[in-house]
């Protein structure tokens, strides 16, 4: 179906399917992306520049102008040069910083073009995860800014919202964002303590003392877990403790049919004792969890919340989008 779109350079109406605009005869009728701010330049107004490898980069004249002349600092005498040409300080005549905006190639000054990391919220596979977009120190800050996103300082605003509403599933899911985006780089082995305090000192204050990281961690302990180690048997323990699994029945255990005399005398007892039996557990379905101050101690923040799975170690073995609850709590044994 043929759309009409506005030829930027003379404001009339062309056909998308349009080889050029037939009122002014412009070929770039959509216009071309300015490396800086990302809007349409008018063909007519578009100045071009090379950019690495060679490639095309256009610009608003202004644009331009405003890149190109970014002031940076000379590091041995601290005169300011605004002229991008500029190689050396005209003060002192030392190599002033040649360091190339990411975004449109001028030089800059990663201690001027201060700004906060951005990212943005995407969905991948039906899971909300944060995603990088800029990070601080890649160029100038009206190239960094244009890419969209938000600061990352605004990060922590979903979880605060949320506990200090008390609203816990939502805190819950927060939380899950947060832990893969810092892990994203790395590992959850390697997630930032800092970030980890965060999180967890919120999680502690809005519940009194009860969800958190820190108390998960004690738990983990308390049921003989050693922080760092996947053990089944001890998150069998912890899982019942935080309320993340509960019994359901017991199996009969069969015995192996014993060797020496000595296993064939602990075999006649214990059939004299009655049949032996194990416990059944089950794990709670995550729409199933307590989200309020009546559960458990530890039974928030759950790990692989925006998925809603439960994992037999704390972990998926089929995907890489939750944590581990051993690694989570030697991490946050390192919090007191």
């Amino acid at each position: 179906m043929v759309q009409l779109l506005q030829c930027v350079e003379c404001g009339n109406s062309v056909s998308d399917s349009a080889e050029n605009c037939p009122h002014c005869q412009a070929q770039d009728y959509r216009g071309l992306t300015c490396t800086v701010c990302l809007q349409p330049v008018k063909p007519s107004e578009v100045r071009m520049e090379k950019g690495p490898m060679d490639t095309a980069m256009f610009f608003h004249p202004e644009c331009f102008s405003q890149v190109r002349n970014a002031p940076r600092p000379c590091g041995s005498c601290g005169v300011f040069v605004v002229d991008a040409s500029i190689k050396e300080c005209p003060n002192c005549g030392n190599d002033l910083d040649r360091r190339l905006c990411s975004f449109c190639n001028q030089p800059f000054s990663f201690h001027i073009e201060d700004y906060d990391d951005r990212i943005e919220e995407v969905v991948v596979g039906g899971v909300t995860i944060y995603k990088d977009v800029v990070l601080k120190g890649q160029g100038h800050r009206v190239c960094a800014e244009a890419r969209g996103g938000k600061p990352r300082e605004t990060l922590y605003e979903p979880l605060f919202n949320a506990l200090e509403a008390g609203q816990w599933r939502e805190a819950d899911r927060a939380t899950d964002q947060l832990v893969r985006y810092f892990a994203s780089n790395s590992s959850v082995a390697n997630f930032p303590v800092a970030e980890l305090k965060q999180i967890d000192e919120l999680w502690v204050k809005y519940s009194q003392g009860k969800f958190g990281f820190s108390v998960q961690s004690r738990l983990w302990r308390e049921a003989g877990g050693t922080v760092g180690v996947d053990e089944p048997r001890v998150y069998g323990e912890f899982a019942l403790r935080v309320g993340w699994q509960r019994a359901v029945g017991t199996v009969p255990v069969v015995d192996q049919s014993p060797g020496s005399w000595k296993e064939q005398v602990a075999a006649f007892f214990n059939r004299m004792r009655g049949p032996k039996t194990e416990t059944v557990y089950e794990a709670i379905a995550y729409q199933d969890l307590i989200f309020d101050l009546s559960a458990p101690p530890g039974h928030l923040p759950f790990p692989g919340a925006n998925a809603g799975r439960n994992f037999s170690l704390g972990r998926s073995r089929m995907y890489t989008d939750s944590w581990d609850v051993p690694y989570m709590a030697a991490l946050a044994s390192q919090l007191s």
